[in-house]
């Protein structure tokens, strides 16, 4: 090596680079000048494969041990389900039991960047309802540390970014205290308590408050004005006792004005009787039967005009009359009616020839008579004529007939018919014998059947039936 020719290595500006000796062996001395981070792409758990309604896509688990931060950048057009975009670590790639989730919104693009909490780490996506049209997932390794989430300061962070969670607390001096201490601001949701201290911030939300107790106002010296709330404002329900005291009046003029408002106008005052009184209007509506609040003695004269007391005859007012029921010595006015009975299309008048007062209201209880009565008898319109072969055996002549007014019969045979009102006929069960060539008549208007037979075998019967 003592016979090797000698080398002089220059740098770009022409300077020798210089040569140190590291226990017997001589190195060359340089600089590690990083010019670019070359990061890691993590193909196991980055995907833009679409999913479908509530879609899962699975990421391996990696060895991040050698890395200082990892980059996850997502957007997806669908909402994806809640808490539906988890980071999973674990020690062993076995048990992922250190998880942070989050819940992403649609079409808006979505950036992480954390430290590494375990030794390997995954991604586990979820989407919602909806099938994706448009999905990127990406995951990145950097063996340095990356910014955080950062924005203008004018703009509201939303809820789906992921930002650096930073905890404080504010104290504020105490007023009055010796030597001067300083007291925790706090903040509550519930009502204040006697012990509390400081700066209270509460959450008190927008819109109507209800509130149950006692309220107390004081005015001091000035006026205490009631406004009614608007649709802007915050207006409070209140309900028990309200306690205003607006101090000591030094005259009546200090005191309070309070006006009565219909929304227009304001209700006045009047004296009355030396007094301030408040100024009421009595208004009465009227229809057609005229205005005044007229009464009359008991045997006075009707007035001719007053308020209406009667009833309608279908467009004005009546007044009503009254009879003496009293046939004796006293008197007993009553008022004159007449009966009504119901019927389709209003009531009509009874007692009428057409329409005669029953004592029942079905009319079938025997009714006494006196004098003559004139009855309508039924008479038929129609004759049903039929023909009945002859037989030797029993047969229904004349079926049974609720309508049936009357009934005839003519044996046109050369053999005895006979004939039976209401059941089977035998030569020792019959009404009538009916001789051939013979007529016969149904008597007492007879609706049943009419059965018979002949002696012999010949002929026919016609039947008539009248209805």
């Amino acid at each position: 090596m003592t016979d090797s020719p000698a080398s002089i290595l220059y740098d770009n500006l022409g300077n020798p680079v210089g040569i140190f000796a590291d226990g017997i062996t001589h190195r060359l001395q340089t600089e590690s000048i990083v010019t670019k981070i070359i990061p890691t792409i993590s193909h196991l758990n980055s995907t833009t494969a679409l999913l479908a309604s509530n879609g899962v896509f699975n990421g391996v688990g990696e060895d991040v041990s050698s890395f200082v931060s990892i980059d996850i950048s997502i957007i997806t057009d669908q909402a994806g389900a809640t808490d539906g975009l988890i980071f999973e670590f674990s020690q062993d790639n076995i048990l992922f039991d250190y998880v942070e989730s989050f819940t992403l919104a649609p079409n808006v693009g979505q950036f992480f960047s954390l430290a590494p909490r375990a030794k390997f780490f995954r991604i586990k996506y979820t989407n919602g309802t909806t099938p994706q049209s448009n999905f990127a997932l990406s995951t990145v390794y950097y063996p340095i540390g990356r910014s955080v989430y950062s924005q203008n300061i004018d703009t509201d962070i939303l809820g789906q970014k992921a930002v650096e969670t930073v905890r404080s607390v504010l104290a504020a001096q105490k007023s009055g205290s010796e030597p001067f201490t300083y007291i925790n601001l706090q903040t509550a949701n519930s009502n204040p308590a006697g012990t509390e201290q400081g700066l209270i911030v509460r959450n008190i939300p927008y819109g109507t408050q209800t509130i149950s107790g006692s309220i107390s106002a004081n005015a001091g010296a000035g006026n205490f004005n009631v406004i009614q709330g608007m649709a802007a404002n915050l207006n409070a329900t209140v309900v028990g006792t309200v306690t205003s005291n607006q101090g000591t009046p030094i005259a009546a003029a200090s005191s309070w004005p309070v006006k009565i408002s219909d929304g227009v106008d304001t209700v006045g005052i009047s004296t009355v009787a030396g007094a301030k009184a408040l100024k009421v209007d009595v208004v009465q509506t009227t229809g057609s039967a005229g205005s005044g609040g007229t009464s009359s003695n008991y045997t006075a004269s009707f007035p001719s005009a007053g308020t209406a007391a009667g009833f309608s005859d279908g467009s004005n007012m009546q007044g009503a009359t009254v009879f003496d029921a009293d046939s004796g010595a006293g008197t007993q006015y009553v008022l004159g009616v007449n009966l009504r009975q119901s019927s389709s299309g209003g009531s009509i008048e009874v007692g009428t020839l057409t329409h005669p007062i029953r004592t029942d209201p079905t009319g079938v209880t025997t009714q006494p008579i006196s004098g003559t009565v004139i009855t309508n008898v039924a008479r038929p319109s129609t004759n049903t004529t039929t023909s009945v072969a002859s037989s030797l055996t029993d047969i229904v002549l004349l079926a049974s007939n609720s309508a049936r007014l009357g009934a005839t019969f003519f044996n046109d045979s050369s053999s005895m018919l006979l004939i039976k009102l209401g059941g089977v006929t035998t030569l020792t069960d019959f009404t009538i014998k009916l001789f051939p060539q013979s007529y016969y008549e149904v008597p007492f208007g007879f609706t049943g059947n009419i059965n018979g037979f002949w002696i012999s075998a010949v002929g026919s019967a016609r039947i008539g039936e009248l209805q």
